[in-house]
């Protein structure tokens, strides 16, 4: 009876040669091509993660300015990375010194906004002077 049903459910296949047993080569190839990508990919995800780990930026604001800073001593500033756990405004003030501050504060926007102002007018200047200084100008003609 045991006999029997083995023979129903594996066919002909007591009979078969053991080559007619093996995958085709196209089957081998394609399953190696599996495994190795099962044994790489997650190598490629480590060191990806090991790049994304020299990206965390140093420059993060952990705390903000008490009071508000003297626009006068302000010369520039820039925003902190996304990546930092709160978001920030740096300023640098004419002394070198770099000051943190909260972006929602009225005070901020109001520099943010000056400091960009500034900095187109002086890119517009800075381009007429380059026009003017490239233009050969001649005495008029009698």
């Amino acid at each position: 009876m045991l006999q029997s049903c083995q023979n129903k459910h594996t066919g002909n296949l007591g009979n078969a040669p053991e080559s007619a047993l093996l995958p085709s080569p196209r089957t081998m190839v394609s399953l190696t091509v599996f495994f190795i990508l099962i044994i790489l990919i997650p190598g490629f995800c480590f060191e990806t993660e090991m790049f994304a780990k020299h990206d965390i930026p140093n420059a993060c604001c952990h705390t903000y300015a008490r009071r508000q800073i003297p626009y006068r001593l302000v010369v520039d500033f820039y925003e902190t990375s996304s990546l930092c756990p709160k978001p920030g405004v740096i300023f640098l003030t004419n002394k070198g010194h770099q000051i943190c501050a909260n972006p929602r504060s009225e005070w901020v926007q109001s520099y943010i906004f000056s400091l960009k102002q500034k900095k187109k007018t002086e890119e517009y200047y800075s381009q007429i002077e380059h026009f003017y200084s490239s233009v050969e100008l001649s005495p008029p003609e009698e």
